[in-house]
C-alpha cells in the first residue's frame, strides 16, 4: 500500500492534543527495539491541529472553562455560538466540535475521531462529549456529566466527521446549534474562532479576519510559483494534473485567528455568528529556511461542509482503520541486507525507539530500485514511494494491519480497543465495506497473506 494516500494522518500532533502512550510489548507488535538515527526524515505537511493531552475518557472535570469575557466582535457572537461548541474526547486526548442540529448531530474533524475506540455492540466508533453552559456573567462553565456520541460519517479528504449523541445532555430536550452562512465569506470580514486549545482554556475565543481563500494545495504560494516557473508543455501539464488529482484537495479559508492543538474541528463564524468554515490546520515551520508560516490558520470552507452533508447517513459508518502510527519522523532501512529497502521505521523523536514499523514484502518500493541505484540516481525519494503489505503500530494504539491479497489496500486489521496492548477487535474489509467483530484469528500470523511468497518473506523479516 502506498503512503501518499495516508501521509496526512502521520502528523496528528497538531490541533487535537494527544495523550502520551504506554510502551507496548515489542513481542506483540514486532516493532524492533532499535532507535531512529539522525538520518531520520520528518513528514512535512500542514500540521493538523492535534488532540490535546489534557483529557482522557472519563475525566471531564479536569477541563477548565474560560474565565475571561469576550470583547470586540466576539462579545456579540460568543453568547450564541459558545454554548453550541463542545469538547470531543477520546482515550488519546481531545478536540473541538459543534452542534448543527437540535437533536444532537455535530461536526468535527476526521482526524479528531479517527482513532476513537470501536464498539462492537454499537457497530461504530464512540467518543465522549462534554458540553458547557453560560453563567450569569456570560462565561462558559463545564457541565460535569458527559454524554457519548457515535461517529456516523467521515471524509478524510475534507477532514470532516459527522457524529450524533446517543443521549441528550442532562436537562435538555434540544441542543443549541450554529447556523450556516447563506452568503459566501468575503476577504477581510471579521471572523471568530472558538475552541479548546491546549495552551489556553476551554471555549477560548480568538478574533481575526479572513485573510485568504483557495483550493488546497493547488493555490499555495509555493505551488503557484513553481507552476509559473515551468513553461508550457508536458512538464507543466503533468504538475497541473497532479495538483488536480491531489487526495488532499479541498476548498479552504485562511484567517488571522491564532489556533493551537485542541482547536481541531471548531467553528469559524462571521460577525452574525454564522458558520463560514471549520478549523483544521496550521502551517508548519519551513525546515530548510526556519521561516515560521504559522501566522495564518487553515479552515475548511463552508461549501465543502455542505457538500459533505448533502448525503445524510441512516446508520453509522465504520471509519477505515488507520494502519499507521502517529509519528513525526521516518527512516527506511534494508533490514535483511539484500540491497533493497524493505522496512520503514516511524517514530515520534529521532534517537528514540520507533512507535511503528511498515514492511514491504514484495520488494516494489521506490519502483523496485536497489539502495545503490537510488543513491546513484541522485534523486530524492520521499516517504510516498514506500509500498507496504504489513504495518504494526504501538501509538496511538496497538494495531496490526495486513494487505492480505496484495492489491494495495489494507483489508485486515487487529486492534486494541480496551488499551491493554492486546488486540481483541478484528476489522475485515469485505466487498468494500468494513465489518467489525471480536477477534477470531491470531493477530500476528503469516498465513493471513494469500500468497506463499509473502508468507515466507514475512517470516524472514519478522524474525
Amino acid at each position: 500500500m502506498k503512503l501518499n494516500s495516508l501521509i496526512a494522518l502521520l502528523t496528528p500532533l497538531a490541533l487535537c492534543a494527544a495523550a502520551a502512550a504506554d510502551e507496548p510489548s515489542a513481542a506483540r507488535t514486532l516493532i524492533p527495539e532499535i532507535e531512529l538515527t539522525d538520518d531520520a526524515l520528518p513528514f512535512v505537511d500542514l500540521l493538523q491541529l492535534a488532540r490535546t493531552d489534557v483529557a482522557r475518557m472519563g475525566t471531564p472535570t479536569d477541563l477548565q472553562a474560560t474565565d475571561e469575557a469576550a470583547r470586540g466582535v466576539g462579545q456579540f457572537v460568543y453568547p450564541d455560538v459558545a454554548p453550541a461548541v463542545v469538547v470531543i474526547q477520546t482515550y488519546y486526548g481531545h478536540g473541538t466540535g459543534f452542534f448543527i442540529r437540535e437533536d444532537g448531530w455535530l461536526l468535527t474533524n476526521n482526524h479528531v475521531v479517527v482513532d476513537s475506540d470501536y464498539d462492537t455492540d454499537l457497530g461504530g466508533q464512540i467518543t465522549q462529549i462534554t458540553i458547557g453552559r453560560l453563567d450569569d456573567e456570560g462565561w462558559m462553565q463545564v457541565v460535569d456529566r458527559p454524554v457519548r456520541a457515535l461517529v456516523y460519517k467521515t471524509d478524510p479528504r475534507r477532514d470532516l466527521a459527522l457524529l450524533k449523541l446517543l443521549e441528550m445532555p442532562p436537562g435538555m430536550d434540544e441542543v443549541p446549534i450554529i447556523p450556516f452562512a447563506e452568503k459566501s465569506p468575503m476577504p477581510g470580514i471579521d471572523c471568530v474562532a472558538i475552541g479548546h486549545p491546549a495552551t489556553g482554556t476551554l471555549w477560548t475565543l480568538r478574533s481575526g479576519e479572513l485573510a485568504g481563500a483557495g483550493i488546497f494545495p493547488r493555490d499555495q504560494m509555493d505551488q503557484i510559483l513553481y507552476l509559473l516557473s515551468i513553461s508550457s508543455g508536458p512538464d507543466r501539464s503533468q504538475v497541473e494534473q497532479a495538483l488536480k488529482n491531489d487526495p488532499e484537495r479541498k476548498r479552504v479559508l485562511l484567517s488571522t485567528c491564532g489556533l493551537n492543538p485542541g482547536d481541531s474541528g471548531g467553528p469559524l463564524v462571521n460577525e452574525d455568528g454564522e458558520l463560514v468554515a471549520v478549523s483544521y490546520a496550521v502551517p508548519t515551520i519551513d525546515l530548510d529556511t526556519g521561516v515560521d508560516h504559522g501566522k495564518f490558520s487553515f479552515h475548511i470552507h463552508v461549501d465543502e461542509v455542505e457538500e459533505f452533508l448533502s448525503l445524510w447517513p441512516d446508520e453509522p459508518m465504520l471509519i477505515a482503520p488507520n494502519p499507521l502510527p502517529a509519528g513525526m519522523y521516518y527512516q527506511v532501512v534494508d533490514s535483511d541486507k539484500d540491497g533493497y529497502y524493505d522496512t520503514m521505521l516511524i517514530g515520534v523523536e529521532m534517537n528514540k525507539p520507533p512507535v511503528g514499523v511498515l514492511l514491504d514484502l514484495d520488494g516494489d518500493s521506490y519502483n523496485g530500485m536497489s539502495v545503490r541505484e537510488i543513491e546513484r540516481s541522485g534523486k530524492y525519494f520521499d516517504e510516498t514511494g514506500f509500498d507496504f503489505e504489513f504495518a504494526s503500530s504501538a501509538y496511538p494504539k496497538t494495531r496490526i494491519s495486513y494487505d492480505t491479497d496484495n492489491d494495495g489496500n489494507v483489508d485486515l486489521v487487529f486492534s486494541d480497543e480496551d488499551h491493554d496492548e492486546i488486540p481483541e477487535t478484528q476489522l475485515t474489509l469485505i466487498d468494500g465495506v468494513w465489518e467489525i467483530s471480536k477477534i477470531q484469528e491470531e493477530a500476528v500470523d503469516p498465513t493471513h497473506f494469500e500468497q506463499t511468497r509473502l508468507q515466507a518473506r514475512f517470516k524472514a523479516l519478522s524474525n
